[in-house]
């Protein structure tokens, strides 16, 4: 990392913070859908509230089709409130690829656990 990179991260965590949801999206909009249906404002809310971001419409609404046109989601119509939602729930197809990003998720997080925990020591000397 240059100087000019290294000072942008430290000046800028939030922005970072941001690149990094905007490229674990996917994987927030199918987590969060794991947990219940719910229509594209709540996933905004419950993204903006428990990782501080906001992603808008502009950026979840494509995303939620996007998903469900490659069968990730499928939706429903419903006329519950005052005015008509679209809820979004997994599909079968979708429910497989969260558990597979969840365990390649799952297999990094355990090597960077390995890495911090033993100083790099087992590192393989082909990535140095």
């Amino acid at each position: 990392m240059n100087y000019q990179e290294e000072q942008y991260a430290t000046e800028n965590p939030r922005r970072i913070q941001g690149q990094i949801i905007r490229g674990l999206r996917y994987f927030l909009v199918l987590h969060i859908l794991k947990l219940q249906p719910m229509h594209g404002y709540r996933i905004i809310t419950v993204i903006r509230k428990n990782f501080g971001i906001y992603l808008g419409p502009s950026s979840i609404y494509p995303l939620l089709r996007d998903l469900e046109r490659w069968n990730y989601l499928e939706s429903e119509w419903t006329t519950k409130d005052f005015h008509p939602k679209r809820v979004f729930k997994l599909t079968t197809q979708g429910q497989n690829l969260l558990r597979f990003i969840e365990n390649s998720v799952g297999h990094m997080i355990t090597g960077l656990r390995i890495t911090r925990e033993t100083n790099g020591a087992e590192v393989d000397n082909n990535y140095t």
